[in-house]
């Protein structure tokens, strides 16, 4: 790849925007190492002295990222020397990070702890220590941090999500599904929460819900693949439950008619994918067959 100092720096200046994730470039830690380190050493005159530390955090923070613990030490020493952690919360999660990069958690979550004692509105030093309990396998306590954490940042997506994923790995489901919903709330553009949280309604037998949110996630989405197995799916399971005499509130017709519509539009959508299609399209009927 050329080396582009002018638009490599660009880049480097979203991603350290990165509050607005339709502005910054996708992280590709690898990529920002090598363009942050050909900056910080090609003498351009592209950045000021500001910048210039800017820059070796990220350099620190994608070298451990990638394994390169060599050079995120090497530039992590400059950092400390200039800006003390006793001084600077930034520090202090650099410092940290490197505790992580060699497992030693126990102390990454000491000094995060420490920064906080003086910081307590730094919401990274936060999710440093829940990354660094569930690296430990500690998600018990992940959890309860968490928790602790959204009832004071209660807008953080991120923080919504991780948590959720979170009860999902204890069979959490009624708590998981929770988290979406207030996601949603943030977020309820976003056909991709609505997909997440029809599947975990689906987990636990709200089918009625789960097929209204793959509905609204098909609005935002119209050639979703994933919502369309999940009516489809969702109408079976309907179907099976109404055979029980357990009752819905989905009536027949409007049941065969997202039934239809769900297999029409698959097929229609698997049409278009090239020289497999004949190929998936049978998948696709031998499925539906299977669970008609």
């Amino acid at each position: 790849m050329v080396f582009n100092a002018r638009t490599d720096l660009a880049e480097l200046r979203a991603l350290r925007g990165g509050l607005d994730s339709n502005a910054a470039p996708f992280y590709d830690p690898a990529h920002v190492l090598d363009s942050a380190l050909r900056i910080v050493k090609s003498n351009s005159g592209l950045i000021d002295e500001v910048e210039k530390w800017a820059l070796y955090e990220q350099i620190v923070v994608a070298a451990y990222d990638t394994g390169d613990v060599t050079t995120g030490n090497s530039y992590l020493d400059q950092i400390l020397a200039k800006f003390p952690p006793k001084d600077s919360s930034r520090s202090s999660r650099l410092l940290g990070l490197q505790f992580e990069s060699t497992g030693q958690f126990d102390k990454a979550v000491e000094v995060y702890e420490a920064a906080l004692a003086k910081d307590e509105s730094n919401i990274g030093l936060h999710k440093r220590i829940i990354t660094a309990l569930r690296a430990q396998g500690r998600k018990q306590e992940a959890i309860e941090g968490l928790v602790r954490y959204l009832d004071v940042f209660m807008s953080d997506i991120e923080g919504w999500l991780e948590l959720s994923s979170l009860y999902l790995g204890e069979l959490m489901y009624q708590q998981a599904a929770f988290c979406l919903e207030e996601v949603i709330l943030l977020r309820p553009s976003n056909h991709l929460y609505h997909l997440r949280y029809a599947d975990i309604l689906f987990s636990f037998g709200q089918v009625e819900l789960a097929l209204k949110h793959y509905c609204r996630a098909l609005e935002l989405c119209t050639d979703n693949v994933r919502a369309f197995y999940g009516i489809r799916t969702s109408i079976l399971a309907l179907a099976s439950k109404n055979d029980k005499g357990r009752g819905t509130q989905v009536d027949v017709e409007t049941r065969d008619s997202l039934k239809k519509l769900a297999e029409e539009q698959l097929s229609s959508l698997y049409a278009k994918a090239g020289k497999d299609a004949a190929t998936i399209n049978t998948i696709l009927k031998a499925w539906i067959q299977e669970r008609a």
